[in-house]
């Protein structure tokens, strides 16, 4: 069995300690999930996509990981135009209808990754674990994640990439304050969340999105698309306002700004990132919680303090 960045026909990947196989003709990357170590960029991969019809992408969680997917298979069908291209990652909070309303022109069908195998697919690129790789692998650190994308898939990378066509309307005046994702390292605390709710709603028109409020995906894009900025963590709702050109707060602790903030289409005047591991003398740990022991003492900076942080970045931006 061989692993490596090309030329892959069937791998198997440790998934709890068992030994599952993927399915055959899918490219991988060496990474530490697959029991080694380094990134390589994928190469000499022109004859076997352009040998290709029907290709699919394989990334099975994160819904912000996946958008910012997006951009880079748009330029890489630029490159390989003429294919079908599928995603093959599950249907869960309305995601196949998030990525159809953001980016139309990238995805020519969807799949659940259990169902691949019934594909009559040519060449497949499983991504699941590399991204998470800048958890673990220095030379992944201080690399925005489209980038990473970008070498993976052998494209230039440092350039800003094209997120939509998405037509900013005129903002509606509200500030969209989100409570944060499924994780503690990336939300706030709720007492700090409905402080922060009631103190910035005495300055500002505020609208709350709590992390338990699934919104149909229409809904969620459309609050993004009218507020006037939005305050959020590392989490799908700081992705969207990629696509619909909101300004930006976000929240950061665990994470580097400059490895979520700077393709951002407002960025640098209407981007604010807030470095919450500051406030308690710690520094990034890449979601590693290895110097706090796993009590992401980051999100649990005092609700005054950070109120005052984002009412100076609100400021600027506003």
């Amino acid at each position: 069995m061989v692993i490596n960045s090309t030329g892959v026909q069937q791998i198997y990947y440790r998934n709890d300690g068992e030994l599952m196989e993927l399915c055959k003709n899918f490219v991988v990357i060496e990474n530490g999930f697959l029991g080694v170590t380094g990134l390589e960029p994928v190469t000499d991969l022109s004859e076997k996509v352009n040998s290709a019809q029907l290709i699919v992408f394989h990334r099975t969680f994160g819904l912000g990981d996946i958008l910012m997917l997006l951009p880079v298979i748009r330029e890489f069908k630029t490159r390989y135009p003429g294919k079908e291209y599928i995603l093959a990652t599950t249907d869960v909070h309305n995601r196949w209808d998030i990525v159809r309303a953001l980016a139309p022109d990238v995805f020519d069908g969807f799949i659940e990754p259990t169902n691949v195998w019934r594909l009559k697919y040519d060449l497949g690129f499983y991504l699941d674990w590399y991204l998470e790789m800048d958890h673990t692998e220095p030379s992944m650190y201080g690399s925005h994640r489209v980038d990473s994308y970008r070498k993976f898939f052998g494209l230039e990378t440092g350039k800003k990439p094209v997120w939509s066509d998405l037509e900013k309307p005129t903002d509606s005046g509200y500030v969209l304050l989100h409570e944060g994702g499924n994780w503690a390292a990336k939300a706030f605390l709720r007492p700090t969340f409905e402080y922060l709710f009631d103190e910035l709603g005495k300055k500002y028109d505020i609208i709350g999105l709590p992390i338990n409020e699934k919104l149909e995906a229409e809904e969620l894009i459309s609050l993004v698309l009218e507020a006037s900025c939005i305050i959020t963590f590392d989490t799908a709702p700081l992705w969207i306002s990629h696509f619909t050109k909101t300004p930006l707060i976000a929240l950061l602790g665990p994470t580097p700004d400059n490895e979520r903030l700077p393709y951002h289409p407002c960025y640098p005047g209407k981007v604010r990132g807030i470095r919450l591991e500051k406030e308690v003398g710690c520094k990034p740990c890449r979601e590693k919680l290895d110097t706090c022991q796993n009590k992401i003492d980051c999100m649990k900076v005092g609700k005054e303090r950070v109120l005052e942080l984002i009412d100076t970045a609100l400021e600027e931006i506003l």
